[in-house]
């Protein structure tokens, strides 16, 4: 990846390794190209990520639990509007007689 980069930096052509980024002043630019020329030296201290960081994921809750959820809401929003509808129905039955 080192010599795909280094070509990308070198023919200013964007690839995939890359991209172009946008400096307010003189001062970002150099350091810009400082730490390009850090970068296509290859020294190991001074890359941009270590190969540990490059194949992590983020774990997330899965499938069944997402499903036991939707179920439990699913429930207690059922359970919630039958007790309203025996409220009503109640009420109505007392002022009826």
């Amino acid at each position: 990846w080192v010599q795909l980069l280094k070509a990308n930096f070198q023919t200013g052509i964007m690839g995939p390794l890359s991209a172009y980024m946008v400096v307010e002043n003189a001062a970002q630019e150099a350091m810009l190209l400082k730490k390009q020329q850090q970068v296509i030296n290859g020294n190991a201290n001074l890359d941009l990520e270590e190969e540990e960081e490059q194949n992590q994921t983020m774990s997330g809750p899965s499938f069944w639990m997402l499903l036991l959820l939707l179920l439990l809401l699913a429930y207690f929003f059922n359970r919630l509007r039958l007790n309203q509808m025996i409220n009503y129905f109640t009420k109505t039955f007392k002022a009826l007689f």
